[in-house]
């Protein structure tokens, strides 16, 4: 643990300050930042995007060791098909049946602790002098449509203003943002940061190149179309008063508000049940890193900078820092407060935000496995290979399933010419069918039993449909391998609003939106 923190960057130069709740004390403070960012753009630019140390980094090459596995099994295989196909099939066919078998154990295994497990405390309210200051960053991007909703949320969070200080993160060059947010009232605590756009354009950048400016204790993160719950942040600060020193974080459920949109949402709706109130919990228990959602995760700042902030260069930057928290000997907590977000409910968008997750977790392992043996050593052997199950098993699962349903319904339907590996395949392919039914029996268990702890049963019978659902991401994982050896720092980002679902409280908007020009406060 002592060798992984020692070799994190120290260039973060934090900027003196603190936000009195006033609405003209942040204004001032937000004057002072941005004089700042503007007299230096890059130098701010340079040291967001290299925040995080190349070691532990996307932006640095794959490690020559790995580079070379990684081509030898290619042309290995390629060689293989050509001259010995069916050994090669078969072997192949073995490595993933026992990924996916691994993957399928791993669920299980958190399936039975969350059955046995009980609903997360409630202690009592901590009293506002005891509660810690908190900075919220909210990154935009062409996000002018979800503006009146984010606001009308974050003007219900209750939270003492002088000890809450939220800022909004635009790039200079989204005008279109830019303008819609000058038309706008802002929350007594909520202000704008205009950053210079840089290389990589992604979150995690954005997010680096405001930390030096956060003046609190703890760091959460937003996303755009986020409703948090009005008592979150109090919540929050509990579970960091209740939780053992080396917790570093508290990460809050999410839900969808437009989940009876359509049966791509009312997938999306099931599975972040299963993520959120069962699987991180169950990931906890187990001692195993736990992936971050990208959203609504509470991070003390201390820690934050003495890992060296975000990834710039990881496009699932949230996964990224709970193993960078793990190897770092930290813990993450989980809090019983929702945040509601907008699901994607458009196949395409869908597709592209999926792959740019996977394509992320693919760069989380790249990364981490640069030095397996630092790896070990950090996370212990059973740390080791539950990341190994989670980024990299994962992904050769999602990559496999097609060719494994397609292998098994070709042996079994009727009418079909013969299969390839027909001398072989009656012996071979059952194990792959084993695997592969007590997965999906695995997943529809946790399913339902997410579903119904979220008190949402009438989800139900559509966790039957998931098998239906998870080859679109198999088409994701195709799209994310492809972007990776392409454009792996590029960020297809998530377009908001486009939902007819709106999250309650919707239809009051920021009334202020129409409020005299002297009282707006202009990015």
């Amino acid at each position: 643990m002592a060798n992984f923190q020692a070799k994190q960057s120290a260039r973060v130069d934090v900027l003196p300050g603190h936000a009195s709740g006033s609405r003209a004390a942040i204004i001032q403070r937000r004057v002072d930042i941005q004089r700042r960012i503007d007299a230096h753009p890059e130098q701010i630019n340079q040291d967001a995007a290299q925040m995080r140390d190349a070691q532990h980094s996307a932006r640095s090459p794959t490690a020559t060791w790995l580079r070379f596995v990684l081509w030898l099994v290619f042309w290995s295989t390629l060689v293989g098909a050509l001259l010995a196909p069916i050994t090669t099939a078969l072997s192949w066919l073995a490595v993933l049946t026992v990924f996916v078998g691994l993957t399928s154990l791993l669920r299980l295994l958190i399936l039975l602790l969350a059955v046995r497990d009980r609903p997360l405390a409630h202690s009592p309210a901590l009293p506002d002098k005891a509660l810690p200051g908190m900075t919220l960053f909210i990154a935009l991007y062409r996000e002018s449509d979800i503006l009146p909703q984010l606001l009308e949320a974050l003007s219900t969070l209750d939270y003492p203003t002088d000890k809450l200080e939220i800022w909004l993160l635009l790039e200079s060059d989204d005008r279109q943002t830019r303008e819609a947010l000058g038309r706008l009232t802002l929350p007594d605590t909520v202000a704008p940061l205009i950053l210079p756009p840089g290389s990589p354009r992604t979150k995690p950048r954005a997010l680096n190149a405001a930390l030096p400016f956060a003046s609190h204790e703890i760091i959460g993160i937003y996303d755009a179309e986020d409703c948090p719950a009005p008592d979150q942040l109090r919540k929050v600060a509990q579970s960091f008063a209740d939780a053992p020193p080396n917790t570093a974080c508290v990460q809050a459920r999410l839900w969808y508000y437009n989940a009876r949109e359509n049966w791509l949402s009312r997938c999306f709706a099931i599975e972040y049940a299963m993520w959120f109130d069962l699987l991180l919990a169950g990931l906890r228990r187990l001692a195993l890193p736990v992936p971050l959602g990208g959203t609504s995760v509470f991070i003390k700042t201390s820690i934050l900078r003495e890992i060296g902030g975000w990834d710039a260069h990881n496009v699932t930057e949230d996964a990224e820092l709970g193993l960078t928290l793990a190897r770092a000997g930290y813990r993450c907590a989980l809090v019983d407060s929702t945040t509601l977000e907008e699901a994607n409910c458009q196949t395409w968008p869908w597709i592209r935000q999926r792959s740019r997750w996977v394509k992320g977790y693919a760069q989380t392992w790249l990364t981490h496995m640069s030095r397996p043996t630092h790896l070990v050593r950090d996370l212990g052997l059973w740390g080791f290979v539950g990341a190994q199950i989670l980024f990299l098993a994962s992904l050769l699962a999602a990559l496999g399933q097609p060719v494994f349903w397609i292998l098994l319904l070709w042996r079994w339907l009727p009418g079909l010419p013969q299969h390839p590996l027909a001398s072989i395949s009656g012996d071979w392919l059952w194990p792959l069918a084993i695997v592969l039914l007590s997965g999906q029996i695995a997943v529809l268990l946790t399913a339902m039993l997410a579903v119904s702890r979220r008190k949402a049963r009438w989800l139900l019978p559509w966790c039957l449909t998931l098998p239906f659902y998870w080859p679109l991401g198999a088409i994701a994982a195709y799209k994310a391998l492809a972007e990776l050896l392409v454009a792996p720092f590029f960020w297809d980002k998530t377009a908001h609003g486009s939902s007819s679902g709106r999250p309650p409280g919707a239809n009051q908007r920021n009334r202020s939106a129409q409020a005299p020009k002297s009282q707006r406060s202009a990015p």
